[in-house]
């Protein structure tokens, strides 16, 4: 596309940043609107839309066109996670939600893997266009698909409630479907303490992520005198094969932990098992970063990214859990979507701040912040470390109350 338009580096970055950044500003608001309609339809809708974004931006040649459409690509798009949170919140209870967050996420990191590969054959084989119209086939038909194979809950598939998850609370509003943006922000999230300490430390989580992911490569060149790309590229390779691990197993291990202690409260659980993926990612981070950038230890360092990719994965994929598990499941997406704004805000921070950071300080800046966003979020995460699930506050009310 560059070459075939003439575009200079500069307009193909300024054009790539619009999704994300149209993307983490808009989630909140993807949240909203899985709460409030069928997340079944929010998620076709969003699937049909960013389709259509395609289509449109395939037959485009400008760049104030191809910035536009990629940012209604974000905008668009931006209901999607939530909408799938808000679907696994209904159809599984609290004993089994990790491991299907965890297949979800990893759909993520699989589809991020196999879609490089199938728009740049496309793309070589018949244009860059056709980079854009294969995606938007295959996001037609998962529309279709998602319409037809998806239930809102169990109650509209005509099966019972899910097992341990008791009814969602009324509200004097519940015959007011579309509340107001400050209703349903003051009474679903900003009262509950447990969620704003979720979205301050999935910022510095993905503090971390970005740094790692945008910054590694250059310090393995600039300051450990890797000679190629392809090298450095080698030895960091492993983060993602280790997300995918990552993802699997925390999912897994935080429902073990709330099947084992049962009368424990379930957040908690899964706080426990983030701090040792924390603690993970850190202790890795510090080995990779002093193992020397040799041939005969190109294993170890590889090892140790893909370790470090564990518990960075592990650890971004209960966070997001955790916050929609804090309150009602009514405002489950919302929840989601409000996490997932500080998280794009943290990897902003990442970008171009961090940069600066390591020209005044040096590569070793890159480690220590790192490290020390780290630490931040297993300090911000240790007073949620007995706190029970909004299922379980309110199965304890109810007993209270009769």
């Amino acid at each position: 596309m560059q070459d075939k338009l003439n575009l200079s580096l500069q307009q193909v970055g300024l054009i790539s940043s619009c999704f994300p950044a149209v993307y983490g500003v808009s989630k909140l608001f993807g949240g909203m609107a899985a709460d409030l309609r069928s997340p079944r339809i929010m998620l076709s809708a969003g699937l049909l839309l960013a389709a259509l974004c395609n289509v449109l931006f395939a037959a485009g040649n400008s760049v104030p066109f191809f910035a536009i459409l990629w940012g209604l690509n974000g905008l668009v798009s931006s209901v999607g996670f939530p909408a799938c949170a808000k679907i696994l919140s209904v159809w599984f209870s609290r004993s089994e939600r990790g491991t299907y967050w965890g297949l979800l996420n990893v759909s993520l990191n699989v589809g991020g893997a196999v879609s490089p590969i199938i728009v740049g054959a496309a793309a070589a084989m018949f244009g860059w266009q056709y980079g854009m119209l294969v995606p938007a086939v295959m996001a037609l038909g998962m529309a279709g698909l998602v319409l037809t194979a998806i239930q809102d809950s169990p109650q509209t598939a005509g099966l019972p409630p899910t097992p341990l998850l008791p009814p969602p609370q009324k509200s004097k509003q519940e015959s007011s479907p579309w509340k107001t943006f400050v209703q349903q922000m003051r009474e679903g999230i900003l009262q509950e303490r447990s969620v704003w300490l979720l979205a301050v430390s999935y910022f510095f989580v993905y503090v971390v992520r970005q740094a790692l992911t945008s910054w590694t490569i250059f310090y393995l060149m600039k300051a450990r005198g890797v000679a190629s790309l392809a090298e450095a590229g080698l030895r960091v390779s492993g983060l993602e094969v280790g997300g995918l691990l990552g993802s699997v197993t925390s999912g897994w291990l935080s429902d073990l932990f709330i099947r084992r202690n049962a009368s424990s409260g379930a957040v908690g659980q899964r706080i426990k098992v983030i701090l040792l993926y924390v603690l993970l990612t850190a202790l890795c981070v510090m080995g990779f970063f002093a193992t020397p950038a040799t041939s005969a230890l190109l294993p170890v360092q590889w090892i140790l990214y893909a370790l470090t990719g564990v518990g960075l994965y592990g650890q971004q994929l209960l966070v997001g859990l955790c916050s929609t598990e804090c309150v009602d499941r009514r405002f489950a997406g919302t929840s989601n979507g409000f996490v997932g704004l500080t998280a794009y805000a943290g990897a902003a921070l990442a970008g171009f701040p961090l940069s600066i950071c390591v020209k005044r300080f040096g590569w070793g800046a890159l480690q220590n912040i790192v490290i020390g966003c780290s630490m931040i979020v297993a300090v911000l995460l240790l007073p949620l470390l007995k706190k029970r699930s909004h299922e379980q506050e309110a199965a304890l009310a109810k007993g209270k109350s009769r």
